[in-house]
């Protein structure tokens, strides 16, 4: 075979596998709409808050303090934690996410990232809707645009885009489990 048959033949390689990728991650998520159905969810895929335990049980019994952790996420980096608190900001458009702070005007808050596991309730209130998380402590990295958005769209980073500058660090929770409660 000639050089261009085979770039041609790796091309077409790649594409089948990037295609098969994409229908098996809608095929996951066609199984965790399903599955959050099973598990009480709401006719639309996402779950109701009222007495709804999402994802794997909790197993770390010791309540983490959301202000500690945010105030050196460095010393809980790879670190399962158990998280409580109010429900401040969420994802919209995808139900990927919800934010918990210490109270209802809490200026920080810690991000929970759900995707994996199940959606963000539909019904969830910011500042009512109460929250126990359970998961691993992640630092992620956000590009500018993408933090300017979650600044002015849903408080982070200060909430002022015009003074994100450059790439910013976010702790996030990555969840194994939540419970909401109104």
């Amino acid at each position: 075979m000639n050089r261009n048959t085979l770039t041609a033949l790796a091309l077409a390689g790649s594409l089948t596998l990037s295609l098969g990728l994409a229908r098996c991650n809608q095929q996951a998520s066609d199984k965790s709409s399903k599955k959050s159905l099973q598990s009480g969810g709401s006719k639309a895929g996402a779950p109701s808050v009222t007495g709804s335990h999402l994802g794997k049980p909790f197993d770390v019994k010791e309540l983490t303090d959301v202000a500690k952790l945010l105030a050196d996420p460095k010393a809980f980096k790879g670190i399962k934690v158990h998280i409580k608190g109010v429900v401040v900001q969420h994802c919209h458009h995808r139900r990927a996410w919800f934010a918990v702070g210490m109270g209802k005007s809490s200026k920080q808050f810690l991000r929970v990232w759900t995707l994996h596991e199940f959606q963000v309730p539909k019904d969830i209130k910011h500042g009512v809707s109460l929250a126990e998380a359970e998961g691993v402590v992640e630092i992620q990295t956000v590009p500018e645009n993408h933090a300017k958005h979650y600044a002015r769209e849903h408080g982070f980073f200060g909430g002022d885009p015009s003074k994100v500058s450059g790439p910013q660090f976010l702790p996030t929770l990555r969840v194994t489990g939540a419970e909401f409660k109104l």
